[in-house]
């Protein structure tokens, strides 16, 4: 996953300090770099469970493809230490968002928990394999 420091950043300094089952939206270049992290500011999460605001990430998605960026995925935080990998819950919403994007080949989905952040590309065609997080130094171009 590529990704700029100001985007790990704002995933760290959210997700990495609230509560867990928290999360929002990944916004990317059209190179296919993580610009930006956008936080879910409606929902709070429960213990259990992240359920998304989709009318308020709609239009902060929205909001950032009239300036040329696109949904790359999304991060979302679990608790402590014991859940790194996608629950069942995290893929079937994963097949959703592809569903409904038919434009999209595949997205990150990103746990941040006590031990850091792990990203996870889930495919159209239901693959889902482990990713790096790889920061990339400088403007990623257009």
């Amino acid at each position: 996953m590529n990704i700029t420091g100001k985007a790990l950043a704002q995933i760290n300094d959210t997700l990495g300090k609230l509560p867990p089952e928290r999360g929002g939206i990944l916004v990317a270049s059209p190179k296919g770099v993580i610009v930006e992290f956008c936080l879910d500011q409606k929902n709070k999460g429960s213990r259990d469970e992240y359920t998304p605001d989709h009318e308020g990430l709609t239009r902060a998605l929205r909001l950032r493809t009239e300036r040329g960026l696109e949904l790359a995925g999304f991060a979302h935080s679990h608790p402590g230490v014991c859940c790194p990998k996608l629950s069942l819950q995290d893929r079937a919403y994963a097949r959703e968002i592809l569903e409904n994007n038919p434009h999209l080949a595949s997205i990150w989905m990103v746990v941040v928990d006590d031990n850091g952040v792990h990203p996870w590309l889930v495919s159209a065609s239901g693959r889902t394999q482990k990713g790096d997080v790889r920061v990339v130094v400088g403007r990623p171009r257009r």
